[in-house]
């Protein structure tokens, strides 16, 4: 599976995926692709979910400014 980051906002991203298979000659074949709009949220008071900025370390960890590899945690 490959991620691609199409776009970074301040309240979420746009990635698409790309799902694909290695064959026995080294190449591949693509099997399938797909894109998901994330939206980063917490709870308000009463339970909704609001959209918040995205934290900092995420925001890094898509533009590429955390390095490549870059494993995060946001508790």
């Amino acid at each position: 599976v490959r991620m691609c980051v199409k776009a970074v906002y301040e309240y979420g991203a746009d990635l698409t995926f790309e799902f694909c298979r290695r064959l026995n000659d080294g190449t591949e074949e693509k099997l399938a692709v797909a894109s998901h709009r994330v939206v980063w949220t917490s709870a308000a008071a009463d339970g909704r979910r609001v959209a918040q900025p995205l934290d900092s370390r995420i925001t890094n960890a898509l533009t590429g400014s955390a390095g490549k590899g870059t494993t995060i945690s946001v508790a």
